[in-house]
């Protein structure tokens, strides 16, 4: 999906994040520091936990068991 279609998703369940950001991060081109509200879009998106998100911050080794089935 495109970055406007993942941001479409996210507002419509209640998130906000904008295209051009989904679109950098996924370009690699991101170069902010995201905000929380960012963060909790993106694990929405990806469904993985939004605690696992934000822990990963602090330990990015426990990211693997993140993902929400």
């Amino acid at each position: 999906a495109s970055g406007r279609q993942l941001a479409e998703i996210a507002k419509a369940d209640g998130f906000d994040v904008s295209h051009s950001t989904l679109n950098k991060i996924r370009k690699g081109t991101y170069t902010s520091e995201p905000t929380v509200a960012t963060l909790r879009a993106i694990a929405h998106l990806a469904r993985v936990r939004e605690d696992k998100v934000l822990y990963s911050i602090k330990d990015p080794k426990g990211v693997e068991d993140a993902v929400v089935e």
